[in-house]
């Protein structure tokens, strides 16, 4: 609302939206499973992750650093290189379409090939998503 209603001085909040957001999310979602032990979503459900030592104890409810940054990634990482590619992807076809991919060259292919593959890559992210699901 602040980048549109007043652009020259908080323009930036518009271009970098993406960017913003996903440190927003780094910092809650890092707190929280700090914390909590839980991302944020999972601590409304009182969900929390406790990986098992052996298979008859379990350890506290503080997770390990490699358990951690896992998380911690495939929580705000992941969703922001997918968005990142997404848009590139909306850029690239847009350009493609107006004909201002460059005619020739490795840059060419490269984005032919993008093109092609990024829908194929994406549907089965989301169909794998979709299994786990149900």
């Amino acid at each position: 609302v602040l980048g549109e209603s007043n652009p020259e001085r908080y323009g930036f909040l518009v271009q970098y939206g993406d960017e913003i957001f996903t440190l927003f999310n780094l910092a809650i979602q890092h707190h929280y499973l700090k914390n909590y032990g839980s991302s944020f979503s999972e601590s409304f459900y009182d969900l929390k992750r406790v990986p098992l030592r052996s298979s008859k104890t379990l350890e506290s409810l503080r997770l390990p650093r490699r358990i951690y940054l896992q998380s911690l990634s495939a929580l705000v990482a992941l969703p922001y290189i997918r968005n990142w590619i997404d848009s590139a992807y909306q850029k690239t076809r847009e350009r493609e379409a107006d004909g201002q991919l460059p005619s020739e060259g490795f840059r060419n292919r490269f984005l032919r090939i993008f093109l092609k593959l990024w829908p194929i890559i994406h549907f089965s992210w989301e169909f794998v998503n979709f299994v786990y699901y149900i």
